[in-house]
């Protein structure tokens, strides 16, 4: 209880210093207060790892970027880097004359800005990735040197492995050893990312492995062969902060086998999240933290509670944190972590032992052959309830509710139980019926890359203008849908599309195939009442306009004082027609037209509307070159304040207050 309670310490002493969250600051005291009257060794590591971190984080943001400096790369793939120089880590673009690996140190002459790329909303996310490795600066290089090359090129090394392999075989060890994949969102890769990052499979290995070599060896006997033994592999792993955590772990006890275990776990978390701070922000610490709320809270209230019910317990726990993190309260692939940890954990060393050595062993073959099919089995099981996106006012609730019923079950305040658990029901009855987007309303410019899609809903009805289309995917089952679910939409009441360009509809007919859609409308039409909304068409010139951009429809959202300007990929030719026909139209938001290309967006039509913000539909780095630079050039002249789906990702409103 009290190593759980420290860990939940460290844990709000980064929520407060991340996001000023005053209720983490206030927990994190009374923490402190405890730990100080119950604990004192755990409160000395405390008050060292705080100010040891604070002090880290003034150096930090007094470091000033010089403009040539040397650079350690941390992390490498194909075309990119991260690399760190002691004090931040930056992500550096790679070319065709960077032969760089990992660990080679660099010098770099160049410049630094902010990290500007997102991807497709729902989707695995790269951004994500970075920051929370702690990057969110991109290093611009004008001038590259080697100053030292490792002599171990891990990444070729591993490469070359993994290229003996057969194909089918190779995705499953390359993920299962090296978290290759970062940028696929299947569910299988899902599945082993999560047993992966955990830590959890290692664990189980190293407690298999110990059982083992325990048949030959004493406990430090057998310690000492699993720390060498995975002493390579955690080396070209040290960002998967899982297995370092207990390879970590093992190493203190096999230097101090009397001390306590709860403060060897203290002391490796404490140094961890020193070193890299951005950890408590990633999937595996995330894991931890629910495992620690299991085993430091809900096992320590209840140590008497049969086995079943404790495991039970745990998964619940993790379908609640699924929940509040995706709006998905029950998934497949969250019943099957268990079983997919053991039999990862029971495949892993042999792999491990393939990659120091190249010899594969025919009967793990076998094995991870058909592992391979019955993943693939639940990788078509697609089962999975969305309880919509959970507000940290009703998650809230819900822990305080469970919180209450763990304790009175406690205390054998059985009297009181019904009544709390009537709340705790009607919270969550609230929450799965959707009933809340009766009394809200909001306008979203999704995030689909080089298109545009923007969701409407306002008390219980909705509409969706466009739909995106990209060729490689399916946008709306992958992308559109899911945001749908999230959000507890059950059914779309309109379907508007602008005009039929592919960025723009290429997803219509599988929407329509896989989600109710009551109206679809692809011509000029009348003002439509959408609860508090009023959606209203401006393009009334089809008959004198031909080109498909330029007939494109236009539609303003007004709510109260409110307005939003959606002008598709209308033109200038749309404009001034939309001028002379509207001559009083003015948006506090405008989403400008065909993603910011230059045949949009007037100074004059700019001047008319007096926007306070405009908001650029557009995909990283696409092959147009939107926005361009005349477009942006304008809005800031204009002092309008730019946002950008490419930037920000799926950018959401409540108000339209600035």
């Amino acid at each position: 209880m009290k190593y759980f309670i420290f860990i939940f310490g460290i844990f709000l002493f980064h929520l407060t210093l991340e996001s000023h969250h005053f209720i983490a600051g206030v927990c994190l005291v009374l923490i402190a207060t405890y730990l100080f009257i119950k604990e004192k060794s755990m409160m000395k590591w405390l008050g060292i790892y705080t100010v040891s971190f604070l002090l880290f984080m003034i150096l930090r943001h007094l470091y000033f970027q010089t403009n040539t400096s040397y650079y350690l790369v941390i992390e490498h793939r194909q075309n990119w880097a991260i690399i760190h120089n002691g004090i931040e880590a930056y992500y550096w673009q790679l070319n065709q004359g960077h032969e760089t690996h990992w660990g080679d140190i660099v010098k770099i002459e160049g410049y630094v800005t902010p990290l500007k790329m997102t991807t497709y909303e729902g989707l695995f996310s790269f951004p994500q990735y970075l920051q929370q490795r702690g990057v969110d600066t991109m290093l611009n290089s004008t001038k590259v040197d080697i100053w030292f090359r490792f002599p171990l090129h891990v990444d070729d090394w591993i490469e070359r492995r993994l290229l003996q392999l057969d194909f089918q075989i190779r995705p499953f060890v390359t993920q299962l050893l090296w978290k290759r994949n970062v940028d696929t969102n299947s569910l299988q890769e899902n599945l082993l990312a999560l047993v992966q990052y955990s830590g959890l499979g290692f664990y189980l290995t190293n407690q298999w492995l110990d059982g083992l070599l325990k048949l030959k060896l004493n406990a430090n006997q057998s310690r000492l062969v699993r720390l060498i033994f995975f002493l390579p592999y955690v080396l070209m792993n040290l960002r998967l902060f899982g297995i370092v955590r207990v390879y970590g772990i093992e190493g203190l006890k096999l230097i101090y086998p009397k001390k306590r275990p709860t403060l060897i776990k203290v002391q490796v978390v404490a140094i961890q999240s020193w070193i890299h701070p951005f950890m408590w922000f990633q999937e595996s610490t995330s894991m931890y933290m629910i495992y620690q709320v299991w085993t430091g809270l809900w096992v320590g209230l209840f140590p008497k509670k049969k086995p079943w019910l404790r495991s039970l317990s745990f998964v619940a726990i993790s379908l609640l944190y699924q929940w509040f993190k995706m709006g998905i309260i029950f998934n497949f692939s969250t019943i099957l972590f268990f079983s997919l940890s053991a039999i990862h954990s029971l495949l892993f060393p042999f792999w491990v032992f393939y990659l120091y050595t190249g010899i594969s062993i025919p009967g793990v073959l076998l094995i991870t052959s058909y592992w391979l099919e019955f993943l693939n089995i639940i990788a078509s099981i697609n089962l999975a309830f969305y309880g919509g996106e959970v507000s940290v006012w009703i998650q809230a609730s819900i822990v305080l509710m469970l919180t209450l019923m763990s304790i009175l079950s406690w205390l054998k305040l059985s009297s009181y139980q019904p009544h709390v658990m009537l709340i705790f029901m009607m919270i969550i009855l609230f929450q799965i019926s959707g009933l809340k987007t009766v009394f809200l309303s909001e306008v979203s410019f999704m995030n689909v890359g080089q298109g545009d899609a923007t969701f409407i809903y306002s008390q219980g009805k909705s509409m969706l203008i466009d739909t995106g289309g990209v060729r490689h995917f399916d946008m709306a089952k992958d992308v559109l849908i899911p945001y749908f679910k999230k959000l507890s939409i059950r059914v779309l009441d309109y379907l508007v599309i602008t005009h039929p360009d592919f960025d723009h509809d290429g997803a219509m007919p599988s929407l329509i195939a896989s989600f109710p859609v009551k109206k679809v409308i692809q011509r000029p039409f009348n003002k439509i009442n959408l609860g508090e909304y009023i959606v209203e068409n401006y393009q009334h010139f089809h008959s004198i306009l031909e080109e498909d951009n330029e007939r494109s429809l236009v539609m303003g959202i007004e709510f109260q004082d409110c307005r939003w300007l959606i002008m598709g990929d209308a033109t200038y030719a749309t404009e001034a027609l939309i001028q002379a026909q509207y001559p009083n139209l003015t948006a506090n938001i405008l989403r400008v037209g065909h993603h910011g290309s230059n045949t949009s967006t007037s100074r004059e039509f700019l001047n008319q509307i007096k926007p306070k913000q405009a908001v650029i539909s557009v995909g990283g780095g696409n092959r147009y070159g939107h926005p361009h630079q005349e477009v942006l050039a304008r809005l800031e002249a204009l002092n309008i304040d730019i946002r950008r789906t490419d930037i920000e990702g799926t950018i959401r409103y409540q108000t339209c207050k600035i």
